[in-house]
């Protein structure tokens, strides 16, 4: 019997389409035999909107307050560029789209874990930002599973919250099942 696999797809830096992962959904499933692809559920993670209102601000305030000439590059390097700069984890909620993107990675797993099957594998494709914000997510997953808690509170009220959460949560929301 085939095993049911969730695919989440994670993007880079400078993504302004919504449904960057339609085509390479399509493709996968064109690839896979007809009598598997029931088994795949997939998920896009969309997290630019969460720092692109910070880069275009400073952009709008940098044109307004000096002769600065807009050009394809500057908002490359502000708005793609930017988004790294922002994805910086602080001790501070609001200084950060750190945590903003996480919870978008969290939810996104919450809508994919399907309760038909906890133990459901779990694939990401990722690309240049995206692999590193996939990496640090399972990383503070895995840190905070293996924490006592009474050190998960001195992590921070955000860390508290999901190691709580953690705690009830399926193998699959633990990404014990992640499996690439």
């Amino acid at each position: 019997m085939p095993r049911p696999v969730a695919v989440a797809f994670v993007h880079g830096i400078n993504a302004t389409d919504l449904n960057f992962s339609i085509s390479m959904r399509e493709r996968l499933t064109r690839a896979l035999p007809r009598k598997l692809r029931p088994f795949v559920k997939y998920k896009s993670i969309f997290w630019a909107d969460i720092v692109r209102g910070r880069s275009q601000a400073y952009l709008h305030q940098a044109r307004a307050s000096t002769v600065m000439a807009d050009s394809a590059y500057r908002r490359l390097v502000v708005e793609g560029l930017g988004d790294a700069a922002a994805y910086q984890k602080t001790r501070k909620r609001d200084n950060s789209a750190y945590f903003g993107i996480q919870d978008r990675v969290t939810q996104a797993l919450d809508d994919i874990d399907a309760g038909d099957d906890p133990n459901r594998p779990l694939v990401v494709i990722a690309h240049s930002l995206g692999c590193h914000i996939t990496s640090s997510y399972a990383w503070d997953i895995n840190r905070l599973k293996q924490m006592p808690l009474e050190d998960v509170v001195k992590w921070g009220e955000e860390s508290d919250r999901l190691a709580s959460r953690l705690q009830s949560a399926s193998p699959f929301r633990r990404l014990d099942t992640f499996a690439g």
